[in-house]
């Protein structure tokens, strides 16, 4: 019985990541110019959540967008709970 809540347990995280990864086009979408918003969606409609990840990063790092301190963070958590380096996210400037 033990393990098929494990595996219930992992589940409900992979989803969460998933589900959090997904929202993050159109969080920072006001903020990011349409080409970086169009490969943001076109990753995420392919399953491709590292890549959504890495590539908004990226994106909010060029074009010097500003985040606040939830947003960051959320962003930094999403990255861990996904085994993805973290480094990149402290070039940028959270402001709340």
């Amino acid at each position: 019985m033990e393990p098929k809540k494990v595996e219930a347990t992992v589940s409900l995280r992979e989803n969460e990541i998933i589900e959090r990864t997904a929202a993050l086009p159109e969080r920072f979408a006001d903020r990011l110019p349409e080409t970086t918003r169009h490969h943001l969606t076109s990753a995420r409609d392919a399953g491709e959540w590292s890549e959504v990840v890495d590539n908004l990063v990226a994106a909010l790092r060029n074009n010097h967008v500003t985040v606040s301190t939830t947003e960051w963070e959320d962003l930094r958590e999403i990255a861990e709970l996904m085994g993805l380096p973290t480094g990149t996210l402290d070039e940028l400037d959270p402001r709340d």
